[in-house]
């Protein structure tokens, strides 16, 4: 069982240094910065992959989690479709890729998230 000495080691010791990372990249950054979109994908991705480790160690946060990167990941796509459909060069291409993008978000969130809100299996399984 994790007391609350192992969680601060663990949140000062994993979350802490990637903050601190992140803030001297951008200021260091500043004359020619990362792309913001850049950054949000890599955090989205680092989040996917503790997610994997939450789900395999059956931790009872990994619902809420999945569910927070399910839609975080819907409002993305959705986003970034939005702000490239106002760039001309941009709006007059196909964008075939992004609304399957979108209808994956939108598929995926829709059948996921009232699974994880609702099923009793999940209550049963994420309890450690």
């Amino acid at each position: 069982m994790i007391n609350l000495e192992t969680a601060t080691y663990a949140l000062f010791g994993g979350i802490l240094p990637a903050l601190v990372w992140l803030v001297f990249w951008l200021r260091e950054d500043k004359k020619n910065p990362e792309p913001k979109k850049l950054i949000l994908r890599t955090f989205l991705f680092g989040m996917g992959a503790v997610m994997i480790v939450l789900f395999f160690q059956k931790r009872k946060i990994f619902p809420k989690l999945a569910i927070f990167y399910l839609l975080a990941n819907l409002v993305f796509v959705v986003g970034d479709t939005l702000v490239a459909g106002l760039i001309p060069f941009v709006a007059q291409q196909d964008n075939s890729s992004s609304m399957k993008e979108i209808f994956r978000s939108v598929v995926g969130a829709g059948v996921w998230v009232p699974y994880f809100l609702t099923s009793k299996r999940v209550k049963g399984t994420f309890v450690r």
